[in-house]
């Protein structure tokens, strides 16, 4: 999700007319460091599971950004405010369940 995320943020300036908006260049940042990130956590799911803490971070920066960069684009609000909540809710559950499965595999070595 959150590589489609990236891709969104790459895309959406130019699909909804905003790419000389002050929002729209600063989203350009996040879709290298979100698209990098999730890249990685695509190729080796079980791994680095700190790229998606990362990520969703920066889908609470999402949130927060248009109030204090001052947005004047409403389109650009909606975009990073619905794109900043997906982000921060679904790469904080895989955060979340990748460290709750390398939890009981670590029980599992001790157990075993």
């Amino acid at each position: 999700m959150a590589f489609v995320a990236a891709l969104w943020l790459g895309f959406a300036p130019y699909v909804l007319h905003f790419s000389q908006v002050r929002g729209g260049l600063a989203d350009g940042i996040d879709v290298l460091v979100v698209g990098a990130l999730a890249l990685v956590r695509t190729v080796v799911p079980r791994d680095f599971p700190v790229f998606s803490v990362v990520n969703a971070v920066l889908g609470l920066w999402l949130v927060v950004a248009p109030f204090v960069l001052g947005y004047q684009l409403a389109r650009v609000v909606v975009t990073d405010l619905v794109v900043g909540v997906l982000l921060l809710g679904l790469s904080g559950l895989s955060a979340v369940l990748t460290y709750r499965q390398r939890a009981k595999a670590r029980a599992g070595e001790r157990a075993g």
